[in-house]
């Protein structure tokens, strides 16, 4: 991917300990992604397979030890009897220093295995709360995930064998997640049976059965895998990406210097760069680096963010190349930016490039940094966020034809940006080359950014946005119309629009379809907006406030197609998260309801509610139903059915999320409740996890698209029955999801 202007599109030790009790409160920071559930996903993705190939998928060959077997044998491995977890490390720990001293490392490079329980690691960028039972390092005092080179899971009585090793190859994702300097990590399963052995990597996990100690050859594949933790195979290894420990920060901790190889110029370092996001580790992995502070500089450009992804070797567009496309005639506000982009490369002259699965790996050097719309402390700042988060969605697509399709709160960035303040005698109401009014009743003309601070009289800068939107990999230029060459449905499930997440367009033979005109500006804001914005005042006015279309096709084989207005559904999801996750600073919150909370992280069926009632919010915050569920009502049928205008024009639901948005923001600019600032920290569920399955932290929330970039993972079926329970008997009440409202509105036309 070489770096271009154009904008055509291609396609028995211890360590330090935290306390931990067996009950917690779920955060309703918990995205359903508990280690059960990765063990579900990595299940089929396992592949068990016999010595000689271990070998292969090791790198070495059993002749480079011909001593092997002595030393593991001195080292106390020679039988299963009488093997646990403090017994292994030993053992591991007497073999390990064997290895080290033979390859005449420095002390600090001598891996030890401790047994770590009731440890959790700290820094993995999920916020994980998994608990390996021994860990290989060379830390010394606190585990960083990064610091870590292999993790153990020793056979328990509570689970099966096999179920022990699906637990080992979770903690090895994990690690994987941890270390995106490695292609690849080791990991170990002890048994009754033996020592399965385990390699994972994007592609899955391979590893063996369990290996018998007490044959010569199994113990001599397990001292080259011990060997190979301190001799990664190149085929293992990112060798562009370099771990090291920061004992300058106030915190010490492990940061990256990652080196950038333009083929037109040398090398560039970028230093100190720590990891704030991992997406899930097999497919299409990815890593997000930051450097907010001291970004390195390249060609000009300031680089706080690098993102690793693995994308598809046939994809229709790249990342890299739809970015471009999209600020090709100029930049759009709001939406990220690249300065650099290349293949990354094993190392050798012949820069082969990493492949894994039809899967290359790309890096992107991105020119604006921001942090999770979570993390945006007041109601107001996160309205005009997603005000101008409905614009620059609908800008793109209107000028660029490209649309998003997977908006969530981990690619709603928000900046802490200064806000430029108006000139006193500032009387301006139009915009230079802005919306115009078309000659052409049908044909929409270019479209101009326009904040949402600008549109309240905040700012003379109509371009000025603390919005910033990331992750376009999953985007789609919509040039071609052609349904094969459609890419699938794709998003986070919890923020999808609901036709999307069932792959079929909402719709009832039964219940008579209604839609309503956008709600009227208000007289504070009319005569600024009209005059920024004619094309828009002129455009959807309704000649009547009301349509009922009737069905063209049958709803129910209808298939849903990715459209504009599907983006600003995930818009009003991300904002239904905020707000319910959303706790007062200073003062006791009040818990997420149990039913709101499984409706809303249900992964197998669609329960979100399409409206919030009184005490779903906390109380601090329960004024923004009165903006929510008006946002809602437009979301009841399925615009999909509109046959007249503007009911059918591809921006109809932004402009009324826009206009809905922009009344609350005037009528309540007074309110005490606009500017109170959240405490930072989630709400608390009152349903129970038990640390058997642990969750993940808090900030999960702030991270996770995976919930952080592709459909969340599946809940695992002892918990869909309690889901689809709580949803039958919710469906009868106010708050019940979407299927609720469609029964009620059934029973009330057929009674």
């Amino acid at each position: 991917m070489a770096d271009s202007s154009s904008s055509s599109l291609s396609s028995s030790s211890s360590m330090s300990t935290t306390g931990s009790s067996p009950i917690k409160k779920a955060s309703a920071a918990y995205a359903s992604h508990i280690r059960s559930e990765v063990e579900k996903v990595l299940e089929p993705k396992i592949e068990v397979v016999n010595v000689d190939d271990f070998w292969k998928s090791l790198g070495y060959s059993k002749k480079e030890f011909p001593y092997a077997d002595q030393h593991v044998k001195n080292a106390g491995i020679h039988t299963m009897e009488h093997m646990n977890d403090k017994v292994f490390s030993g053992c591991l720990n007497k073999l390990s220093a064997h290895v080290h001293t033979l390859l005449r490392l420095g002390p600090d490079e001598e891996i030890q295995f401790f047994v770590t329980p009731n440890t959790t690691p700290k820094d993995h960028p999920t916020g994980t709360l998994c608990r390996p039972d021994i860990i290989a390092t060379t830390q010394r005092g606190e585990i960083h995930w990064t610091g870590i080179e292999a993790t153990v899971e020793v056979h328990s009585s509570g689970r099966t064998e096999e179920g022990a090793g699906l637990q080992a190859a979770s903690y090895s994702i994990f690690l994987l997640q941890a270390r995106p300097d490695l292609l690849a990590v080791q990991g170990f399963c002890v048994t009754k049976s033996g020592i399965i052995l385990t390699i994972a990597s994007s592609s899955g996990v391979t590893k063996t059965k369990a290996l018998n100690m007490s044959v010569s050859a199994n113990r001599v594949l397990l001292y080259a895998f011990v060997t190979r933790l301190y001799e990664p195979d190149p085929n293992m290894v990112d060798p562009s990406i370099k771990r090291r420990w920061d004992d300058t920060a106030p915190q010490p901790h492990y940061v990256f210097d990652i080196t950038l190889t333009p083929a037109d110029g040398d090398p560039v370092v970028c230093s100190g760069y720590r990891t704030v996001y991992a997406r899930e580790s097999l497919g299409q992995r990815a890593h997000i680096f930051v450097n907010e502070i001291n970004p390195t500089s390249f060609r000009g450009a300031a680089i706080p963010v690098i993102k690793d992804a693995y994308c598809d070797l046939n994809c229709r567009f790249t990342e890299d190349a739809i970015i471009k496309h999209i600020h090709h005639e100029g930049d759009i506000p709001g939406i990220v930016r690249v300065a650099y982009a290349e293949l990354v490369c094993y190392e050798g002259p012949d820069r082969r490039v990493i492949v894994r699965d039809g899967r290359q790996k790309t890096r992107l050097c991105l020119t604006e940094f921001g942090r999770s719309i979570m993390e945006c402390k007041t109601v107001k700042d996160v309205l005009i966020v997603m005000y101008d988060q409905l614009e620059s969605t609908r800008v793109m697509h209107r000028n660029r034809n490209v649309i998003h399709r997977d908006i969530s709160i981990g690619n709603i960035m928000f900046r802490d940006l200064p806000v430029p303040p108006p000139s006193e005698d500032c009387t301006v109401e139009t915009v230079s080359g802005a919306n115009t009014d078309s000659d052409s009743e049908t044909k929409d003309p270019p479209a101009v950014f326009c904040g949402g601070t600008y549109l309240l009289g905040e700012t003379d800068d109509p371009r000025f946005t603390k919005n910033l939107l990331i992750d376009l990999e999953r985007a789609e230029v919509l040039t071609q119309k052609l349904d094969d060459l459609r890419m699938p449905r794709t998003g986070t499930v919890r923020f999808m629009a609901r036709s999307i997440r069932g792959g079929r367009v909402l719709g009832d033979s039964d219940i008579p379809l209604l839609f309503k005109s956008p709600p009227e500006i208000s007289e504070t804001l009319l005569t600024r907006y009209g005059g920024i914005l004619p094309d828009r005042v002129k455009r959807f006015a309704c000649k009547t406030s009301k349509h009922s279309p009737d069905y063209t096709e049958n709803p129910s084989g209808t298939i849903a197609r990715h459209a504009l207005r599907h983006d600003a559904e995930s818009v009003f999801w991300v904002l239904v998260w905020w707000a319910v996750c959303a706790a007062p600073a200073g003062k006791a919150s009040s818990e997420v309801h149990q039913d709101l909370w499984r409706n809303l992280t249900g992964n197998d069926r669609d329960f979100r509610p399409t409206r919030i009632v009184e005490s779903e919010l906390d109380p601090s915050y329960d004024a923004l139903r009165n903006l929510i569920n008006p946002m809602a009502s437009y979301l009841i049928h399925d615009l999909h059915w509109a046959t007249e205008t503007p009911f059918n024009h591809p921006e109809f639901l932004h402009e009324s999320f826009q206009r809905l948005i922009l009344n609350f923001l005037v009528d309540n600019k007074d309110e005490d409740f606009m500017v109170l600032p959240t405490s930072g920290k989630p709400r608390e569920s009152k349903q129970l996890a038990h640390y058997g399955e642990p969750v993940r932290s808090r900030q999960q929330h702030l991270l996770d698209t995976s919930s952080a970039g592709g459909s969340s993972l599946k809940r695992p079926a002892s918990s869909q029955g309690e889901l689809e329970r709580a949803a039958k008997k919710s469906a009868g009440s106010v708050a019940s999801g979407f299927v609720g409202v469609m029964t009620r509105l059934r029973k009330s036309k057929r009674g």
